[in-house]
């Protein structure tokens, strides 16, 4: 195992301003893993038979967070860096130190003024939660019922996002049309702070 501890890059946001993308685009040009929460739940969805007409329970959105964190906590621990998608809270202000105690965190901010509305587009035309077996199990009699519910959420957690302290090195990105500052500028940033 080495002595140094691995790089952690966490590209927090509003849900909708572009953290999957550019996390997986980032892990690629790094050649790192890349772990985002979102797949987290949709594969524990996937184990309890979401794609099935009368799937099991399916988690909640905290069992799916503790499921991510526990994964990103075991490549920690065998000393693997990764990027992740993972939204960082200002209610939660000891999470950012705890993780930097296990790796060299790094955090890029993505931002865009459409966020909600790209956030709300994703999920109307999510093909999993738009199933029925789906929507019944998540309780939500139709995906308009399911979009209010992600919508009433999201705006839950805009002020939470704007409270949070970064005491890391970090970068903002625009994602309003590609990126800004470029994703060349990004992978340059977090090579340079993960020496």
């Amino acid at each position: 195992m080495s002595h140094e501890l691995p790089a952690l890059v966490i590209v927090t946001g509003a849900p909708g301003s572009g953290k999957t993308t550019l996390s997986r685009q980032l892990a690629a040009r790094l050649r790192v893993p890349c772990l985002a929460r979102d797949d987290f739940r949709t594969g524990l969805f996937f184990t309890a038979g979401g794609w099935t007409n009368t799937p099991g329970r399916l988690p909640s959105v905290q069992e799916s967070i503790d499921t991510f964190l526990k994964a990103m906590h075991h490549l920690l621990s065998l000393d693997v860096s990764c990027v992740v998608d993972y939204v960082l809270r200002g209610d939660r202000p000891d999470e950012l130190a705890e993780l930097s105690s296990k790796a060299r965190c790094i955090v890029i901010r993505t931002a865009c003024p459409a966020a909600m509305d790209r956030y709300l587009f994703r999920v109307r035309n999510d093909t999993l939660v738009n199933r029925p077996a789906v929507l019944r199990a998540l309780g939500f009699p139709t995906i308009d019922d399911a979009v209010a519910s992600y919508r009433a959420g999201a705006e839950k957690l805009m002020p939470l996002l704007e409270d949070l302290l970064i005491v890391a090195p970090a970068i903002d990105v625009d994602t309003s049309d590609g990126y800004d500052p470029n994703l060349d500028s990004i992978v340059g940033f977090v090579i340079s702070q993960s020496r």
